[in-house]
């Protein structure tokens, strides 16, 4: 036999078995993912509202225009007339 060739016997390491998981860890976990999410729901859920606001406003300055113009048309006054008929019919706070 060889000895230059010969080939040494190594020991076989047996793998880790990997631990599962403690619930802290999960907790844990589960906080930082909420962490991440949780500016984009507020930005949505504020955006939303702010959105729906808006959407008010712009319905009620059309009805106040259609009021002002459906009382302009019938000649029922002068403008002052007009202009309060249209800030009745609007919700000014």
């Amino acid at each position: 036999m060889n000895t230059s060739q010969s080939t040494a016997i190594r020991p076989t390491v047996p793998p880790v078995p990997e631990q599962p998981r403690s619930a802290d860890t999960q907790r844990g976990a589960a906080l930082v993912e909420f962490a991440m999410v949780l500016p984009l729901l507020l930005a949505l859920l504020f955006g939303l509202i702010e959105m729906s606001w808006a959407f008010a406003q712009v319905n009620d300055v059309r009805s106040g225009t259609r009021e002002g113009a459906r009382a302009a048309a019938v000649a029922i006054g002068d403008v002052g007339t007009v202009g309060q008929r249209v800030c009745d019919s609007m919700d000014i706070v």
